[in-house]
């Protein structure tokens, strides 16, 4: 409170046990509770448990009438009590950018399109990486991401490309769960392979 304000969300979030974590037991809700109780009482005006099913306390509340602005369950949102950032109940104006309208994200998954943050290989050399370094945190990601002037270099893939790759992701996870030896049908990717991969992502069903 003394450092940021009383206007920064503070979120409150479960642990819960997995993967090599197993031996660490899960928060208790009644822990996250009475944490977002003490901010609150502090001063905080935007505190919020997570990680749990707890729609009231996960909701935003106007710091002024108190009355419900924005409901959340999980990521679905429902009542919005906004007017252009103004609380529509008492007209206090809220802390944070608000669209007039609720997104529709929701309880969804959505494919991200990785390549459109792909950066250039930068050499090996400490002069041109600190510039590249100081060029993304000054214009941002996407503008270095651009091929340079001349540049001929094809990154793209088709879809048929992407499913291989999408396939080899699937067998890879399987063999790891069921500890069987990786086959791997198309060592080649469908001829992307030898391309230069910075990270990937593959939710699991």
């Amino acid at each position: 409170l003394e450092h940021v304000g009383d206007c920064v969300p503070v979120h409150f979030t479960a642990f819960h046990p997995d993967f090599r974590m197993q031996n660490t037991p899960r928060t208790p809700h009644e822990t996250l509770i009475r944490a977002r109780e003490i901010a609150l009482e502090t001063g905080l005006k935007y505190a919020y448990v997570g990680n749990v099913n707890d729609t009231p306390r996960q909701s935003t509340y106007c710091p002024g009438c108190q009355e419900l602005l924005i409901e959340r369950d999980w990521h679905q949102l429902g009542a919005w009590n906004l007017d252009n950032g103004n609380c529509r109940h008492c007209g206090t104006s809220i802390d944070g950018l608000f669209e007039t309208q609720p997104g529709d994200w929701g309880r969804k998954r959505q494919p991200v399109d990785m390549s459109r943050f792909a950066l250039p290989i930068v050499p090996n050399n400490s002069a041109n990486e600190l510039e590249h370094i100081d060029t993304v945190f000054t214009q941002g990601i996407l503008s270095v991401a651009q091929p340079s002037p001349g540049s001929n270099a094809d990154t793209s893939i088709d879809s048929q490309q992407q499913q291989v790759i999408v396939d080899a992701a699937a067998r890879a996870v399987t063999a790891a769960v069921f500890d069987r030896p990786l086959d791997w049908p198309d060592p080649d990717l469908a001829g992307t392979a030898s391309q230069v991969l910075s990270g990937a992502f593959v939710s699991l069903k």
